[in-house]
């Protein structure tokens, strides 16, 4: 569920200074080479680095990636957290060895300009460019054009619309950056969403283990989280077995909260998905499987604007709702 990298001279790259001397040393040349946008379950920028192994090899190299309203995220050679392998299926790269930096922007962040930052023995430098989701989305149709995507333009086109809308929506709902939002310039209509929520819930308990409510969680990521409420504190998560369309639920994947007695399970949804029901099953000590809910994104977007009165949320999912459309209009990822 991504487009495509896309190679970019205007970023280039960075030439690192010996402290000392100042003098240029060009074995140590830093070059991101191109970016990637993947709007999955999460919104992610992929950099495309390349890193001389007299920086990666130092023993306190790292990079960090920062931006306003974006957690900073770091990479360490020492912490093993950098891909080394070759990005050896992407067309447009060189010869050598590209490490690529997976850099989550919560939808409120479109604007967020993400500042790079490397650092290793005795250096410090920060990248001289900056780069963000808008930023990509703004160029998108040329990299479609100029990569030949294969992406009809017209979609495209309103696919872009509606992925800076539901930034600049979420921008609005939880006032992040209000003064540069991500869809200056462009169509800021969102339609409304008249439909109505269809999911399904068990009022019987199973194993008088009990639904309680769905939400929904618009971070970098888009999550639906089921809450499920336990007999008692000592009540043996074991005794279930708990399964998402037929696919079982590690138990390392439930948080449980013991006051009160309830247990969560989040399900990440790619946007193309927002329609997808997520049905929920539970079986009781090896009986028979029975089905305790189904929700879809799209039904806690209907149920939630129905019961509030907040502009702001409403613009909220309903800017949510026409990027979950825009995305399965153009097939992204296929």
């Amino acid at each position: 569920d991504s487009f495509s990298a896309f190679a970019s001279d205007e970023y280039g790259s960075m030439v690192i200074k010996d402290e000392n001397s100042q003098a240029k040393l060009i074995d140590k040349c830093v070059d991101i080479y191109g970016y990637q946008l993947s709007v999955a379950s999460s919104i992610v920028v992929h950099y495309y680095i390349k890193i001389p192994d007299e920086i990666y090899n130092d023993d306190e190299f790292m990079i960090s990636f920062s931006g306003t309203g974006i957690n900073t995220q770091s990479f360490s050679t020492a912490a093993g957290e950098l891909d080394g392998s070759t990005v050896s299926d992407w067309n447009y790269t060189p010869d050598g060895t590209y490490y690529r930096f997976d850099v989550e922007v919560p939808a409120a962040c479109m604007t967020s300009e993400i500042t790079t930052t490397i650092s290793f023995t005795n250096n410090e430098v920060v990248m001289g460019e900056t780069f963000s989701v808008k930023k990509y989305a703004d160029q998108l149709s040329l990299i479609n054009e100029k990569l030949n995507l294969g992406y009809n333009a017209d979609e495209l086109s309103g696919f872009v619309t509606a992925l800076l809308n539901y930034g600049a929506a979420a921008q609005t709902y939880f006032g992040v950056n209000k003064t540069n939002l991500a869809n200056a310039g462009l169509s800021t209509t969102v339609p409304e969403n008249t439909n109505t929520s269809t999911a399904t819930y068990k009022e019987d308990p199973v194993g008088s283990l009990s639904f309680y409510k769905a939400t929904l969680v618009c971070n970098a990521d888009t999550t639906l989280k089921y809450y499920f409420l336990l007999p008692s504190a000592e009540a043996n998560l074991s005794d279930y077995t708990i399964k998402i369309n037929d696919e079982v639920v590690p138990v390392s994947d439930i948080k449980i909260n013991q006051n009160p007695n309830y247990f969560t399970i989040s399900i990440p949804v790619t946007a193309k998905n927002y329609e997808t029901k997520y049905n929920v099953t539970v079986s009781y000590q090896g009986g028979a499987f029975e089905s305790v809910c189904s929700y879809s994104v799209s039904d806690c977007v209907a149920s939630i604007c129905n019961s509030t009165e907040n502009a702001d949320l409403k613009n909220l999912l309903y800017a949510l709702h026409a990027y979950g459309t825009a995305a399965q209009a153009i097939n992204v990822g296929n």
